[in-house]
């Protein structure tokens, strides 16, 4: 993987593909084998990223103990229609303007806005609950304890995920992993937010049962009924024990 400080703006368009990243994530992984003298290593994939972590599991297997997501994304558009249509139920003059985004990443981060507001990313803070920015707040300073990153990372990070956003929307929408993956061979955790309207929460189900598994795999389950599509934040404490618990038993 490369980061947005040290790559991303100076990566053309084709460089910033779904099957790149897949790439980058692969070398990554070797390079982690290598550094700590393990032939596997343990692999959690977070909303669109869920989707690398499924492609990953899928066409490297042998690579990892167990693979985990959080806020599976099962099918983009799909999920986009049905999270406009949860914001209208709450705010009846949101007006949407996709899908499909395309490369318009302002009309996209509006959408998420009016999300936020409804509950649909965020369980806790629909109707005011809590505000957007004490949020934003929250993840920056749990960003500055990392030692990998620092106030510079922040401050690039914004048009890094914008430029991103913009050149590689238009093939993340057309993602649908239900329709693409239906057999892994390795232990698969799925970490679901049960009000989760981001990558929404009704489409899991159908993936998780059509999943079959090769020798290796096995499959698992888990919601989180006080959460969207945050349980790492929302349900911190369960979030942390289930993966533990879930990848240390993954070695018996």
């Amino acid at each position: 993987g490369k980061s947005c400080r040290y790559h991303y703006f100076n990566s053309s368009d084709s460089d910033l593909s779904i099957r790149r990243h897949v790439e980058d994530a692969r070398h990554m992984t070797e390079y982690l084998r290598g550094r700590f003298r393990k032939n596997k290593i343990y692999l959690l994939g977070e909303s669109w990223g869920s989707y690398l972590a499924v492609l990953l599991a899928r066409d490297y297997p042998n690579l990892y103990h167990h693979v985990a997501v959080r806020g599976l994304a099962a099918d983009t558009m799909t999920s986009e229609i049905l999270s406009n249509d949860f914001i209208k139920q709450k705010f009846p003059e949101f007006i949407p303007k996709g899908p499909p985004y395309g490369n318009r990443a302002e009309d996209m981060r509006e959408q998420r806005s009016w999300l936020f507001r409804a509950g649909g990313s965020v369980h806790k803070c629909a109707n005011g609950g809590c505000s957007r920015m004490g949020m934003t707040l929250r993840v920056a300073r749990m960003i500055l304890t990392s030692p990998e990153m620092s106030w510079y990372d922040i401050w690039r990070y914004e048009g890094c995920y914008m430029k991103t956003l913009e050149r590689m929307w238009p093939e993340v929408e057309s993602l649908n992993i239900t329709a693409e993956v239906s057999f892994l061979d390795v232990p698969f955790l799925i970490l679901h937010g049960r009000h989760d309207h981001n990558t929404a929460a009704v489409l899991v189900k159908p993936f998780f049962e059509n999943l079959s598994l090769g020798p290796n795999g096995r499959k698992r389950l888990l919601w989180f009924q006080e959460s969207a599509h945050s349980p790492q934040i929302e349900e911190p404490e369960r979030f942390q024990e289930a993966l533990i618990q879930v990848f240390l038993g993954s070695k018996k």
